[in-house]
């Protein structure tokens, strides 16, 4: 599956519209960095992406940005929430995330 048909189904999952606001939006952002794939060929599973808004998506000040601690570990909810734990937790860097204790489900 090329990567553009991996992002129209994230969008239709996630209804076209941001999971951290719910306006409508259309951006993709990777929770595990597109930077990462070398190493890590899962940056581009739909389990690794939501979708944002372009203000939550650049991380706008005083928002509830995606690059921020808070605004990650709820895409990190989210995502856990649509495909439950065990995929996160036998992949690296996500099982690094959620073992080392700044992320409580729930």
């Amino acid at each position: 599956m090329s990567h553009h048909s991996v992002q129209e189904k994230v969008r239709e999952r996630d209804r076209y519209q941001c999971i951290l606001c719910e306006r409508p939006s259309g951006e993709v952002h990777h929770v595990i960095s597109r930077g990462r794939e070398k190493a890590y060929p899962e940056v581009w599973d739909e389990r690794n992406l939501v979708v944002l808004c372009h203000e939550c998506h650049i991380d706008a000040p005083g928002g509830r940005g995606a690059h921020n601690q808070k605004g990650r570990l709820a895409c990190i909810d989210y995502l856990i929430g649509h495909y439950g734990m065990t995929w996160y937790l036998q992949r690296e860097p996500w099982s690094v995330v959620l073992r080392r204790g700044d992320y409580a489900q729930g």
